[in-house]
């Protein structure tokens, strides 16, 4: 077993392995005591999450997926989602395999189930369903901590993953979906099309909506976990990071994605992310790509 360091460092008040897996598919292990909910936050991977304690809900596009315990969420890259729990005094534990679009086209046709997919899919398993497919991810993060994407174990390990989430499939295709709201997802397509822009204001969206401010803020955080105006500043960082991520300066980072100044910027960034711009692209360079890491790991 690899040796474990503290979560603390990482957001999480736990243990997780101390190393890191290869940039095409990453293994992931949390444990968190009173989780109320994530902030918003998206992938460009697939993201295969297996529940192993705790009645969670995954909110995406304005509908609450539920997804108890011993269920998998696969979720479609580039989606913002978050998890809501309502019960949060109940241990939170999930084990979590990122896989890039590229890594899975090496499976060829075992990952036709996933392709078609365009929103969230939860998978109904039995205990033993659930031990089989916990076991996989650990021999994945426990057998060798070298592990690299061509890898044969590891390949292995992930095809025999991915066979079984599709045969799990073909027995029962339907999805644990509690309810969607037309009027969220409305604005929710809204915010994506405007949220670059620095006049969009609680006004405009209550204006799309035609219902009061309080009843809109309301049925708004019963489908994302956040408020409108929480939900807007964080579509913003989450788009900042990836400028950021791709060379823009902080300044550049910042107006791009929506804020209308620096200060404001700077200061949304530090109190969600807990550093600055500059020393999040630091952190980013010494993980090399961890995959979604900064986006899921404050809550």
């Amino acid at each position: 077993m690899p040796k474990a360091k503290s979560q603390k460092d990482m957001g999480y008040g736990e243990t997780v392995p101390a190393f890191q897996l290869p940039n095409d598919f990453s293994v992931l292990y949390f444990r968190d005591y009173n989780f109320k909910a994530s902030l918003p936050h998206l992938h460009p991977d697939f993201e295969f999450m297996l529940i192993l304690h705790g009645d969670v809900k995954v909110a995406a596009d304005a509908t609450l997926y539920s997804v108890p315990t011993g269920s998998v969420i696969i979720m479609p890259p580039n989606l913002v989602h978050c998890t809501i729990l309502d019960n949060t005094e109940m241990l939170y534990e999930r084990q979590i395999l990122h896989l890039t679009s590229s890594y899975i086209d090496l499976f060829h046709e075992k990952n036709d189930f996933i392709r078609i997919f365009s929103t969230p899919i939860v998978i109904n398993c039995s205990i033993k369903d659930t031990v089989e497919f916990r076991d996989l991810l650990e021999k994945i993060m426990t057998e060798d901590k070298n592990l690299h994407s061509g890898d044969s174990f590891a390949r292995s390990m992930i095809t025999m993953f991915l066979l079984k989430c599709a045969r799990k499939l073909e027995e029962s295709p339907s999805q644990r979906v509690s309810n969607t709201s037309i009027l969220v997802d409305r604005l929710i397509r809204y915010i994506e099309e405007h949220f670059t822009e620095p006049e969009l204001s609680l006004e405009n969206l209550t204006a799309q909506a035609y219902v009061s401010k309080g009843h809109l803020n309301r049925l708004f955080k019963a489908y994302t976990g956040v408020s409108l105006y929480k939900y807007v500043i964080q579509r913003r960082l989450i788009y900042s990071t990836e400028l950021l991520q791709r060379g823009f300066s902080v300044l550049s980072a910042g107006l791009e994605s929506g804020f209308e100044d620096y200060t404001c910027f700077l200061k949304a960034f530090k109190k969600t992310y807990g550093m600055t711009p500059r020393n999040y692209c630091t952190l980013k360079a010494q993980q090399g790509r961890q995959t979604g890491f900064l986006a899921e790991r404050f809550f």
